[in-house]
């Protein structure tokens, strides 16, 4: 076998045994579901990228080190993590009980307003929100995009802060 499918089948080994420890310890912050799935994500995708220094210590410390870094980066900037779906999918649920007609034409305005909001946005924001409605993790986004992780999370950040204050209303 090659040193690559060996790494390859290691890793795979590795996270088979600690995926629900570390799923375990982020839900333990209590993010939301979309969160917490991209932080996990991440951890491991840095696991990889790094995994030649656990295979030369044998040192799972090392993995922990990674999980409260990236816990301390999704706790610093969490509010613009959270799932932009969270927040309009009431607007896209069907209503089953009879509200006072302003209640609904308010509730359709603010769609209509979000969602020329949303047309605004410069095509790669706009690209990350849309993704993020459907469901998909920034780390899917990323690779859909063909960007980086990173870039996905500043784009989806400065679409955030453009849209946050049409949300609230």
């Amino acid at each position: 076998m090659s040193e690559t499918s060996d790494k390859h089948r290691i890793f795979s080994e590795f996270y088979l045994e600690y995926y629900e420890s570390v799923y375990r310890i982020v839900r333990a912050k209590k993010f939301p579901y979309n969160t917490l799935r991209d932080t996990v994500s991440i951890i491991f995708e840095k696991a990889w990228l790094d995994f030649e220094t656990f295979l030369k210590n044998k040192d799972i410390r090392w993995l922990y080190k990674i999980i409260r870094n990236e816990i301390r980066n999704v706790t610093r900037n969490k509010h613009f993590k959270q799932s932009l779906a969270d927040d309009i999918e009431p607007y896209f649920r069907p209503d089953t009980t009879k509200k006072p007609v302003e209640e609904e034409f308010i509730k359709n305005e603010t769609l209509s307003v979000l969602m020329n909001k949303i047309s605004n946005l410069p095509a790669r924001q706009r690209e990350t929100v849309l993704l993020n409605i459907q469901g998909y993790s920034f780390t899917e986004s990323a690779k859909i995009l063909g960007i980086s992780v990173q870039a996905v999370h500043k784009l989806f950040k400065k679409a955030m802060i453009k849209l946050l204050p049409h949300i609230d209303n």
